[in-house]
């Protein structure tokens, strides 16, 4: 993603794998409040043709391991192009990528399943091949994805990454208006925030905002 206040070169040396480490790593996936949503939402879906676009996704992908079972189509877009890396390498099964294979085993659990072994490996397979495309992104362009890659998609999610960029509540608003454009009609656009994080620029000016 890029910024409207800080350097966008600032990015190209965003560190994935520490990103990785930090927040993916064993047993961090269950401080992640927002799957027990994403399991009830793609329950509901009756079918495997919905197609699904993750922007601003970073170096992760939890969405696509609970949305791989209901999608045909699910697009990862990131503004760094080292977080694009990433995800292209446990695509391409680099043997370097990072290990997800804890993390789909607890969402497999989620989901009332086993957790085995197989049921990993075919959960992981099946997300490579739901997982069209790994493409840049940026929401302060005109053009907010690449051409061929605006949609409209059945879910767009957007997951702490707009709180991280937009300096206040109008250009966050702004933001969310041209994600939803990328929205097919009766479709669902996720955005998560992380606005209780008392160093967040849009927390601060939401504070502003309420003691004028």
């Amino acid at each position: 993603m890029s910024t409207d206040h800080e350097d966008k070169e600032q990015y190209d040396s965003f560190d994935a794998n520490v990103y990785l480490k930090d927040f993916c790593g064993a047993g961090k996936i269950e401080l992640y409040a927002n799957l027990p949503y994403f399991v009830e939402l793609f329950s509901q879906f009756s079918d495997s043709s919905i197609e699904m676009l993750d922007f601003g996704g970073g170096p992760s992908f939890i969405p696509l391991i609970i949305a791989a079972r209901k999608v045909s189509r699910y697009i990862h877009a990131d503004f760094a192009k080292n977080n694009r890396a990433a995800v292209e390498r446990w695509w391409k099964k680099d043997p370097d990528s990072f290990d997800w294979r804890e993390n789909v085993r607890y969402v497999l659990k989620l989901e009332g399943n086993s957790g085995t072994d197989e049921e990993v490996t075919e959960r992981e397979e099946r997300m490579r091949k739901v997982l069209g495309e790994v493409v840049h992104c940026d929401i302060f362009a005109d053009q907010v994805m690449p051409p061929g890659f605006e949609g409209p998609f059945d879910v767009v999610s957007c997951l702490s990454c707009l709180d991280c960029v937009c300096t206040s509540v109008e250009s966050l608003h702004k933001a969310i208006g041209k994600l939803s454009r990328l929205v097919r009609s009766g479709g669902y656009l996720i955005v998560e925030s992380s606005v209780v994080s008392t160093d967040h620029s849009l927390f601060e000016e939401e504070q502003k905002l309420k003691n004028e």
